[in-house]
């Protein structure tokens, strides 16, 4: 019994450090596409503030590769259909990409737009974020996770 409590001791106290991929939820809105980049608001709830960009920018880059982008012209399908099948392949390319920060090297930009709280008194906040799907494409291209087809 006490060697269960050691356990759930340390794991408690390691939550903190544990992986980005804590729980939370979000929605994706879209705003506006180029030719190399996606606008998109990003509402994210159950956060810090000061986590939220990140949480967002996070949010986003994981949307283009397993959701897709609804309402726009040209995301709208996701880049990795099967999800848990791409994440057992590639373990190590999927770690460095959001356990490491490796999905900050395709935001271009991010601004915390607004803050609140929704009617159950849960903590909002809105993020514009700019990514650059070309070469997030081009990077799970080159790392074997999509086929090349004319990037």
């Amino acid at each position: 019994m006490k060697k269960n409590k050691k356990i759930l001791t340390i794991v408690f106290l390691l939550m903190p450090f544990l992986s980005c991929y804590a729980q939370h939820q979000y929605e994706i809105f879209y705003q506006s596409e180029t030719e190399e980049s996606i606008q998109m608001s990003v509402l994210v709830y159950g956060v810090k503030k000061k986590q939220a960009t990140d949480y967002a920018c996070l949010d986003a880059v994981q949307a283009l590769i397993f959701e897709g982008i609804k309402g726009s012209k040209r995301r709208q399908i996701p880049y990795v259909q099967d999800e848990q099948g791409s994440y057992n392949e590639h373990a190590a390319y999927y770690h460095d990409l959001f356990e490491n920060g490796g999905y900050r090297s395709f935001v271009i930009a991010s601004s915390l737009m607004e803050q609140g709280k929704t009617q159950d008194k849960k903590k909002y906040y809105m993020v514009n974020v700019n990514i650059h799907y070309k070469s997030l494409k081009e990077s799970l291209s080159n790392h074997n996770v999509i086929r090349r087809f004319g990037l």
